[in-house]
């Protein structure tokens, strides 16, 4: 975008300079009678002020048309040559093939995250996805520096703008997380996402609760309210610390070695069709379905009986080490072949 945008700007400059070239030429052919290399000789040596005297003798009106050559090509000629001369002495010429690097990155992303804000939710966001395949939306010129300076990948503009979910790639992700301070403009954006991309994931945040529904009508399958859940787990860590101790640890450190982990069941697989007793999943991967998200209703069935049937696309949360969770993917159908 940026590299197009300053094509456009070049080759408009360049128009604009062969328009008064041709006015020059024009002029003195027509007001001198000089030949066609002539007159190209004098509008020469005129706009670039190299000054090696008239061709032939002027006129009144050939000079009040050199006047004019002067006061409108010298100084249309010289800040074109300022201009683009600082692109290479300034190093602006860097910074625009950095910003192309990057422009080639953004559209080559795919089956990515696409993260709207980079406040401190949005911080926390991208450190906790760090790793994974994600871009950054930000108006805000500082906060847009602070995440190239984290390392990031930053698309700097307006994301309730279409043009500008749309160069984040918003048709190939598969998931946006709306993270702004505005709940207003989260609804915009959820709405905006929702109609861009049908089957993209939207995640929202809300800072007042009465936000929540309407975020859900807009589109958002899940809204999250952090002081509503800071409140919660204030109260549970006062009355439950140990609870909230672990599941923290199992969520959050990627040194304890037992995870939580939702796995579809893959068309096909050998789970499907099977019940939590006939599949054997503890015995074969020792890994513990605490719930199961169904495909159908999208009811959960936590703590699942023996007797509950898994089904083609259902959703199961999963406890249990790399190893074990690893075999249940294999199970499921989702192994890396």
């Amino acid at each position: 975008m940026y590299i197009k945008k300053a094509i456009i700007k070049l080759i408009l400059s360049l128009s604009i300079l062969l328009l008064i070239v041709s006015f020059a030429i024009s002029g003195y052919m027509y007001i001198e009678g000089w030949s066609f290399f002539d007159s190209l000789y004098m509008t020469a040596i005129t706009i670039t002020t190299i000054g090696f005297g008239e061709v032939h003798p002027l006129s009144h009106e050939g000079k009040v048309h050199t006047i004019i050559v002067i006061i409108v090509g010298v100084g249309y000629y010289s800040g074109m040559i300022v201009y683009f001369s600082s692109i290479f002495i300034e190093g602006k010429l860097r910074g625009v093939l950095k910003i192309q690097s990057m422009e080639n990155k953004i559209h080559s992303l795919k089956s990515h995250y696409i993260i709207c804000g980079y406040g401190r939710i949005g911080r926390e966001v991208c450190q906790s996805l760090r790793g994974n395949n994600f871009i950054i939306i930000e108006k805000d010129e500082d906060k847009a520096q602070d995440a190239k300076n984290d390392g990031f990948l930053v698309l700097k503009g307006d994301a309730t703008q279409d043009e500008i979910l749309i160069e984040a790639g918003i048709k190939k992700s598969v998931s946006i997380i709306c993270a702004l301070t505005d709940d207003a403009l989260n609804v915009f954006i959820t709405l905006s996402s929702r109609v861009l991309n049908p089957h993209i994931n939207i995640i929202a945040r809300a800072d007042r609760s009465q936000s929540v529904e309407k975020l859900k009508r807009a589109g958002a399958h899940m809204v999250i309210a952090p002081y509503v859940i800071g409140g919660r787990r204030m109260a549970t860590a006062a009355t439950q610390p140990f609870v909230l101790d672990f599941l923290d640890t199992v969520l959050h450190d990627d040194n304890f070695d037992l995870k939580l982990e939702q796995i579809l069941a893959v068309p096909g697989c050998e789970l499907i069709n099977e019940s939590i007793q006939t599949s054997h999943i503890r015995d074969k991967s020792g890994a513990i379905i605490i719930a199961i998200k169904k495909v159908g209703d999208g009811e959960f069935i936590t703590n699942p009986k023996g007797s509950d049937y898994i089904e083609s696309g259902d959703m199961l949360i999963a406890l249990g080490n790399n190893k074990q969770l690893d075999m249940l993917k294999k199970m499921s159908g989702n192994s890396k072949k």
